[in-house]
């Protein structure tokens, strides 16, 4: 999306000001800096100068300079400044005023050249905000000539940056702020905009990607659509969404799901159109298909509908002839079933899925996931993995084939959901926690076993929410699954998922837009901060912190990663208890003056579901291919049944890969058409040349 908006805003920029030098990227003003790609990113995208805000006072604490070259991840440099928007929003003691906005942070200035801006949220040009009072500006250059205290100059952003660029400017390397900001988290639970807009982007990605790959069958596209549905997401991503008035968020809310809508449909269009080339036989069930860029084995489920001659014992088989594990999740009645299999995947291709009659190979119908009989509570366990419940609480976890084990600690258990009261007086509603509960489980049993999956349910209460959470393991992979719902019934606070760091001296690691950085939260400034204005409102959530998929921590022998499929991108890191969570739902409940008209979305009531895991590995994030894994858990396949249109011309195999990127340390992030040529994005995710 952040791609998009700069190639679309560069083009509709460059159409109503031809002349204009675009040079000066100032786009992330009232958000975080963000990360350590930014610096490439923006310099690929045509830009030599790069303006922020926020989070000014923590910056400052560590006495980042105001003006700097930044040194991104890979080596690109752009020349930045940074400080507030806004300014000169006052109509009395203007000059005492102005001297104290100037004074403010001058010592990390190094080349004394001061960016003041006029104006801010919610006020007319040369007016105080909100009183609407006139700035006597007249006035103030009066009294600035009298002190003669150095030059002043009204100034475009470009004539600034040409004038800091000719000092000489020290360089920072990598990250700047690791935390992003304390206030946005999770609003609405599962059915906020956040959510929405992370699956819209994949939507349209996918999209744009199946719909190219149809045009090498001479299938067509249509080009402005997709503009119009990527300009519709960036409409979607406006800024403090949260505190929008009802009926505007009922509008910006229809537009999120149209456009999901609407992109669904052409990527779903392209896989019919794709089905109807591909040879296939009359015993066939669906094509499932990849969107990743390497090839990986993932458990899908879909529905069989077995013919009437079929016997009871039914194999599946994939495009290559190989047989297809599966279990049975649900017997639909009469000859329909749903199953759970695990299919070899090509990458960005599909595996047909077929069904025969025959028993199945006896060991893979026993399988290797198993429920333990405990002393105390339960086991569960697979081919890694060995789990200890008690007092249905997950307390132990074993890796078999390194001899690891983790225990948890006596306050906070592996996934555990943690419910945290919070005073709704501070600002922007991040106040004091005021308590902190866990859940009280009233009942525990097995829901799900078979060859592949094992499924341990408890179901209880936190505080008055009614919660419940199943606990997955599959065949080999040393991963647990996490699945928490919630029926949210209202409060000022929010629900996060938490487990123990089970190991000392560990790092923490998170993934970020096109790459990892470390998290080094234990030396980031948190809580009030000298600042002026609402330059220091971003660290009031001590320990807080965004990732963008994954949090791996690791000592370089071992780790553990928390991945998330689909919750918000924001952390929380305890030193005190060393544990680690993932923020899920938030809720802000009715509010005194204006705030009585924000959307009630923001309250998050109703029922949410989120799904997590624990990913246990050796070695680093590197080694224990915590990016792919994480790339593998939010890319869920799509099932195709086809059917409609038969084409007599079969251009492809059951089995086929359209595209593939090596070596497996690539990340795709966009193939699409344009015009006559094809344009593929990737990235590379290990810090090794590729």
């Amino acid at each position: 999306t952040f791609i998009r908006n700069l190639i679309l805003g560069r083009e509709h920029s460059q159409e109503l000001f031809p002349e204009a030098d675009l040079s000066v990227h100032a786009d992330i003003v009232d958000v975080a800096v963000g990360h350590p790609q930014l610096p490439q990113i923006l310099t690929l995208a045509g830009y030599k100068y790069f303006r922020f805000w926020r989070p000014f006072a923590a910056l400052s604490a560590k006495k980042v300079p105001l003006e700097f070259i930044w040194r991104g991840l890979d080596g690109s440099k752009i020349i930045t400044s940074r400080g507030s928007y806004g300014g000169l929003g006052y109509h009395k003691a203007v000059f005492k005023n102005f001297q104290k906005e100037l004074a403010y942070g001058a010592e990390l200035s190094p080349t004394g050249i001061r960016w003041l801006s006029q104006g801010t949220d919610d006020c007319r040009p040369l007016k105080t905000p909100y009183t609407d009072f006139e700035i006597p500006v007249v006035e103030l250059f009066k009294a600035w000539r009298k002190k003669r205290d150095g030059s002043i100059s009204f100034g475009t952003p470009l004539e600034y940056f040409q004038a800091i660029e000719k000092e000489r400017l020290p360089e920072i390397s990598g990250t700047l702020d690791p935390c992003d900001v304390c206030y946005n988290a999770a609003f609405g639970g599962s059915s906020g905009l956040w959510r929405l807009r992370v699956e819209i982007d994949r939507s349209l990605r996918e999209a744009e990607m199946w719909s190219g790959i149809a045009t090498f069958a001479s299938l067509t596209r249509n080009d402005t659509l997709f503009q119009n549905l990527w300009e519709n997401l960036l409409t979607v991503c406006s800024h403090a969404t949260q505190w929008v008035f009802q009926n505007d968020f009922d509008e910006i809310y229809s537009l999120a799901t149209n456009t999901k809508y609407h992109a669904e449909q052409i990527r779903d269009k392209a896989f019919q159109r794709l089905s109807q080339q591909v040879l296939l036989p009359s015993d066939m069930v669906c094509l499932v298909f990849n969107h990743l860029p390497f090839a990986t084995t993932q458990q899908v489920s879909f529905v069989v509908a077995l013919p009437i001659k079929l016997s009871k014992a039914f194999k599946l088989k994939d495009g290559r002839g190989k047989e297809i594990p599966y279990q049975v999740i649900d017997r639909l009645g009469g000859f329909e079933m749903e199953v759970l299999a695990e299919v070899d995947l090509p990458p960005v291709g599909y595996n047909m899925v077929r069904v025969i009659s025959g028993q199945r190979d006896s060991k893979r119908e026993k399988g290797e996931t198993k429920v333990l009989k405990q002393a105390k509570g339960i086991g569960l366990e697979n081919l890694s993995l060995r789990l200890k419940f008690q007092a249905q609480e997950l307390v132990r976890v074993e890796e078999k084939n390194t001899g690891n084990s983790y225990t948890a600690s006596s306050e906070i258990s592996f996934g555990q959901p943690t419910l945290f009261e919070v005073d709704p007086s501070g600002i922007l509603h991040v106040g004091k926690i005021r308590k902190r509960k866990q859940p009280k489980w009233f009942s525990d049993r097995i829901v799900t076993k078979g060859p592949l999956k094992v499924t341990y349910r408890r179901e209880g209460s936190v505080g008055h929410h009614p919660i419940s959470q199943d606990i997955s393991i599959f065949t080999d992979k040393p991963l647990v699954e996490f699945k928490t719902w919630i029926d949210w019934q209202g409060m000022d606070g929010f629900l996060a998922l938490f487990s123990p760091l089970p190991f000392k001296d560990g790092k923490l690691f998170g993934d970020i837009p096109f790459g990892v950085e470390e998290k080094k939260i234990n030396d980031e400034p948190y809580g009030e901060m000298r600042g002026l204005g609402w330059d220091n409102i971003e660290r009031l959530r001590t320990g807080m912190f965004f990732a963008k998929s994954f949090v791996d921590y690791t000592d370089g022998l071992k780790g553990m990663a928390l991945l998330s499929k689909d919750g918000d991108r924001y952390f929380l890191f305890d030193r005190e208890t060393l544990s680690l969570g993932q923020i899920l739902v938030n809720g802000i409940l009715d509010q005194p003056g204006w705030e009585k008209f924000v959307n009630y979305q923001r309250k998050a009531i109703g029922e949410h579901t989120f799904t997590n895991y624990l990913y246990f590995h050796s070695g680093d994030w590197k080694k224990g291919n915590v990016y792919q894994e994480a790339e593998v858990i939010r890319s869920e396949p799509s099932v195709i049944y086809p059917g409609g249109l038969k084409t007599k011309n079969k251009r492809y195999l059951p089995y086929h890969s359209f595209l593939t990127l090596k070596p497996d340390n690539l990340i795709l992030t966009a193939f699409y058409r344009e015009d006559d040529h094809f344009i593929c994005r990737f990235y590379e995710t290990g810090g090794r040349a590729s």
